[in-house]
């Protein structure tokens, strides 16, 4: 009995490490995803026709220290003329701010002031985990009150971000942020929603294990994956202008995240749907549309 009673013992001890063996390999899948390099983005953006004149455009380059004392790299886009318009510009996961260039180039365009910045352990910044916006909407706000200071208070100021980052500009929306308007582009309404389909399609796995890496993420990161719901953050706000849109054929994010939170939302909103894009890919699906829809909905919002 005292045998079988010690086997016991150790095989669940096995089962208890390989089981926190694998929530923190799956918690670092998330929490720290392979970074994409500027060559390559630059490269992505030339093959499908959206680096267009972005090498000509002026660019004045800065960092900004987040509420922790981490670093954040950004860059200024000025406009061609002088204009208190001005938009923030937030990239998706693993990527870097040369991810918007895209929409910089769009927003330069429009005669906006333009600023591109490199999230949370990404791009030039200090390689670290990511916390798929917990930390990264509180820098946001940072960011937003440092371009104030720049660039002077009575500036007309927006946001537009692309999955993870415009998830988490609308988790942003807790600490009250003064702008006058949000663009959010194929963003998640809950973190667990994604990660449950990510985690069959990809690594072929059932959804429970998406609760064994909150676990892992919790105990090696200090957060769990049902913190990270933005769609919590819409039920509280309803006065900053909101245009939700994205692709059909987005199999990373569906876009029924997006419906979900326009449903939500009860300030001025939009929703618009580019039908066939992929993730993050309606502005290259549709140039036109999209350029008209941001105009549209500015000029709607502001006037």
């Amino acid at each position: 009995m005292k045998k079988a009673g010690k086997a016991a013992l150790i095989s669940l001890g096995a089962l208890g490490s390989a089981a926190l063996g694998a929530s923190y390999l799956l918690a670092r899948v998330v929490a720290r995803p392979q970074r994409k390099t500027f060559e390559f983005r630059v490269n992505d953006l030339r093959e499908h026709g959206r680096w267009e004149d972005y090498d000509k455009l002026r660019k004045v380059p800065y960092t900004v220290e987040m509420f922790d004392g981490h670093v954040l790299h950004a860059t200024f886009i000025p406009a061609t003329l002088e204009t208190n318009r001005y938009v923030i510009i937030s990239h998706g996961f693993g990527d870097n701010r040369l991810g918007s260039a895209k929409y910089a180039l769009m927003y330069h365009a429009m005669g906006f002031n333009s600023i591109i910045y490199d999230t949370r352990g990404m791009g030039e910044n200090r390689e670290q985990a990511i916390t798929l916006g917990l930390k990264e909407s509180r820098d946001l706000i940072d960011l937003i009150l440092d371009t104030r200071k720049r660039y002077g208070r009575d500036i007309v100021l927006g946001l537009h971000g692309e999955s993870m980052g415009a998830s988490f500009q609308i988790m942003a929306l807790k600490y009250m942020p003064d702008i006058s308007f949000m663009i959010c582009d194929c963003g998640f309404a809950r973190l667990e929603d994604v990660l449950d389909v990510q985690i069959t399609k990809v690594f072929h796995l059932p959804k429970f294990m998406v609760k064994l890496a909150s676990l892992g993420s919790a105990v090696f990161y200090g957060y769990r994956y049902g913190e990270v719901q933005p769609i919590k953050m819409l039920k509280n706000v309803n006065n900053i202008p909101i245009c939700f849109c994205h692709g059909t054929a987005d199999s990373f994010i569906p876009y029924h995240e997006s419906e979900m939170m326009f449903e939500e939302y009860k300030g001025y909103k939009e929703l618009h749907l580019f039908e066939g894009a992929e993730h993050v890919e309606s502005l290259n699906a549709d140039p036109e549309g999209y350029y008209e829809m941001t105009a549209d909905f500015i000029e709607r919002v502001l006037g």
